[in-house]
């Protein structure tokens, strides 16, 4: 190779490091300011509705040992948004059901909302939201390379939905951390099966569910996803056959999801009250679904919801802006 020849290919290197240095340094910078953002709407917005009942049902587990409140959503993200409060010296007030003890929390000592609280329950999520953008960033370099994996963490951490949930006492961005952990967890175990990816996989899957019970659908159709997919393009090298054969892995993902759980409920005497628990809450949540919850959209009132919401809420920025750009040309 010529002398020119090594000196383009050492200048195009060069700029290739260039952008994946920037890159990776907008990545963290996204990580360290979307945390900073979080926190400083704290004294901007007020107390959600169901913030309140979230705090006072991990509260009761935290001081009770007990969770009896509402099965529907399990104990993982009510911890967490009460673990500050509760190591604050915030204690249950055996109020009945957990919006009569989120309202005792929230208004005992004050007048009003209890700012102090909202900011230590609040702060609990965070580190959630930080996982969520280190397990794309972690996961996007291995499959994608360093550069994508960053990039990756600058649009996801830049998401108004996503920054704007991690500003809330709520259950949703610790469920969006655990699935991405059970997710990658799983294609970890497909990829190389052993009984300590197994085991990994039992973890993280029960981490997830007890975070919310949406992992009992969203996992297994992200995963089938996957099966899917790889037995498509390697079928003559690749079956799912070949995972039941694993059965160390299985073994060992079965007996940590259930430890796991146990755990998360309060390490009861029974060892599958958590199992029960969580059965209890797919069954309110079943009934729910098939009653139904009201709701208006153009013009109806309707218990099941409305397949046009989704396209009418996708079509109207879109409407909104031409309906604009022509009022300003005429």
């Amino acid at each position: 190779m010529s002398a020119a020849g090594v000196s383009l290919g050492s200048a195009r290197r060069g700029r290739t490091l260039s952008l994946g240095r920037v890159l990776w340094w907008l990545a963290l910078l996204t990580v360290i300011a979307g945390a900073g953002r979080i926190v400083a709407t704290y004294d901007v917005f007020g107390v959600t509705f169901d913030e309140p009942a979230h705090i006072a049902a991990g509260i009761q587990l935290l001081d009770r040992g007990k969770f009896t409140y509402e099965p529907m959503h399990p104990p993982l993200a009510r911890i967490a948004v009460a673990l500050g409060p509760y190591f604050a010296g915030y204690r249950a007030q055996d109020g009945g059901d957990m919006w009569i003890e989120g309202r005792r929390l929230f208004y005992s000592a004050t007048s009003g909302p209890d700012r102090r609280l909202l900011i230590f329950a609040r702060l609990g999520v965070v580190p959630f939201f930080v996982l969520t953008l280190v397990i794309v960033w972690v996961w996007g370099a291995r499959q994608y390379g360093a550069a994508a994996g960053a990039l990756a963490v600058i649009l996801l951490g830049n998401l108004p939905l996503l920054l704007g949930h991690a500003g809330l006492a709520t259950t949703d961005v610790v469920f969006s951390a655990m699935f991405l952990l059970a997710f990658c967890a799983f294609v970890e175990w497909v990829e190389t099966p052993s009984a300590m990816r197994g085991l990994a996989l039992g973890i993280a899957v029960a981490l997830a569910v007890t975070a919310k019970l949406s992992a009992l659908l969203f996992l297994p159709a992200a995963c089938g996803a996957v099966l899917v997919y790889r037995w498509v393009v390697e079928r003559k090298g690749w079956s799912p056959i070949r995972l039941l054969r694993a059965w160390p892995g299985l073994l060992a993902g079965a007996a940590s999801f259930l430890a796991v759980v146990w755990t998360v409920y309060g390490c009861e005497r029974d060892p599958f009250y958590g199992i029960k628990s969580l059965d209890e809450g797919i069954g309110q949540l079943a009934d729910l679904a098939r009653a139904g919850d009201y709701s208006y959209f153009l013009g109806e009132i309707r218990a099941h919801g409305s397949w046009e919401f989704f396209p009418v809420l996708s079509l109207g920025p879109i409407l909104e802006h031409l309906l604009m750009t022509v009022g300003k040309t005429f």
